[in-house]
């Protein structure tokens, strides 16, 4: 049965590349259609990236930009330095608050630029994180006003340019760089969420001055980056009054402030009716993903709720649409399509979830393992919800059995065993999880300072 499973998966598999390479010149002449009527002047021929564009913004330019500003302005090496942060999808804005947030902690002056239907989204994501947003300038701007900014002198007032996302996505995937070229005083900085996309639109030179991280410490093939967890504390924990403010230093610099306040109330008492298990985002479209589900209902469900104590499993499905669920499962998985920021904070108030859980598969989401790391794990750093979690796939995140619940073929057993800790062990997983959460953060932060430290010595 798990052989004809996987041939199945190879076949969509195979079907789904096919599929996107028979389409892809389509996809792309629309794309390119779409973004030329913005102002910009692009054809497929020129969408490889162009060394010269990624070589105008190094060191020569740098230097001569950092002279002409020291001398219209001798004190301007003892002003605060300055970043813009960049969001150019509708996506990813769940990390745009804790990039600001190691940024200001490094004493940087923080501009973020997102597109305008996100404004409100990002507001929301930057107050739940105890961002003073007052100190923040927000611009929100639509997709060919903020690539034409991107491309505008005006950069030159900032250290760096941060990419949220390298990859712009579209209809089809075009790399930031074929469209903007942004000129601050040291150059950019960015993530890749998929380590694997560098040799793929071949970003060698950036990322041999080690201007890119990944959201954990990631290998591929001849790469490595190190990582930035986007996982600061969110304070709409309605488990926990956990919190991480700015303080300041004597020096005036800004630092931050790592006392959590934490009451960690366990939610698994003996009045519990149900035990609450949460999954969000792509995973649950895996096609295996609702049989999984619907099997370990049946085991774990109660066969005589009156003589068999045991907790109830809820589970609660977020995506960007709503999953259809058989009705004969609907006591017991609720699905919720595509929620705002505050329909999603309405969702854990209103059913406090106790874990997250992921049925990740070792075909499907092999990605997950060598090149990307799943939204979920960053999810259950800031809400502080330990995992439910294959254990190859609880290992690379940088999860242990102290932090999650790990199992390795059957998920029912990974269920139970969390349905079946106690509130004292519950309560220490948690502790555990915010622990190397705090440790992630603080990581973060240096991991930071020491890329931007080496690539601003590298131009003086």
């Amino acid at each position: 049965m798990r052989f004809l499973i996987r041939l199945l998966d190879l076949f969509y598999y195979l079907k789904g590349e096919l599929i996107a390479k028979i389409t892809h010149k389509k996809r792309l002449k629309k794309d390119i259609e779409f973004l030329n009527s913005l102002g910009l002047d692009l054809s497929s021929k020129n969408l490889k990236l162009r060394k010269s564009r990624n070589v105008e913004s190094s060191v020569e330019s740098k230097n001569l930009k950092s002279k002409n500003l020291e001398s219209k302005n001798p004190k301007s090496s003892k002003s605060p330095p300055k970043i813009l942060i960049c969001e150019v999808n509708n996506f990813h804005l769940e990390t745009l608050g804790s990039i600001a947030f190691y940024f200001h902690s490094l004493g940087f002056l923080v501009d973020i630029l997102a597109r305008k239907e996100e404004e409100k989204i990002l507001q929301d994501e930057l107050k739940s994180l105890k961002v003073n947003i007052s100190a923040i300038n927000i611009s929100a701007l639509n997709l060919g006003d903020m690539l034409k900014k991107l491309d505008s002198i005006s950069l030159s007032k900032y250290d760096f340019v941060f990419f949220n996302t390298m990859i712009l996505s579209l209809s089809t995937q075009i790399h930031i760089l074929n469209l903007v070229n942004p000129k601050p005083k040291y150059g950019l900085l960015g993530i890749y969420h998929t380590i694997g996309d560098i040799e793929r639109f071949g970003d060698f030179k950036n990322y041999e001055e080690g201007r890119y991280f990944a959201l954990r410490a990631m290998k591929y093939k001849n790469l490595k980056l190190d990582f930035l967890s986007c996982s600061v504390v969110k304070i709409a924990d309605f488990r926990t009054d956990s919190k991480i403010s700015f303080g300041l230093e004597s020096n005036g610099e800004s630092k931050p402030n790592f006392k959590v306040e934490s009451k960690l109330e366990s939610r698994i008492d003996k009045q519990a009716e149900h035990i609450t298990f949460l999954s969000i985002g792509f995973p649950i479209f895996h096609r295996n993903f609702r049989r999984n589900l619907y099997k370990i209902v049946r085991t774990l469900r109660p066969k005589n709720p009156t003589k068999e104590p045991m907790k109830i499993p809820r589970f609660i499905l977020i995506g960007r649409n709503k999953l259809e669920i058989n009705p004969k499962f609907s006591k017991y998985i609720l699905s919720f399509g595509n929620p705002s920021n505050a329909e999603l904070e309405s969702i854990l108030r209103d059913f406090k979830p106790d874990f997250i859980f992921g049925f990740y598969d070792k075909f499907a989401h092999r990605h997950y393992l060598s090149q990307c790391t799943s939204g979920m794990r960053s999810f259950s750093l800031s809400y502080n919800i330990p995992f439910v979690i294959n254990r190859e796939f609880g290992v690379a995140f940088g999860f242990s059995d102290e932090n999650a619940i790990f199992y390795d073929n059957d998920a029912s057993l990974g269920i139970k065993n969390a349905i079946n800790l106690s509130p004292k062990d519950y309560q220490q997983l948690c502790k555990n999880l915010s622990f190397l959460n705090k440790n992630l953060t603080k990581e973060s932060i240096q991991n930071l300072k020491t890329h931007i430290e080496n690539i601003k010595n590298c131009t003086k």
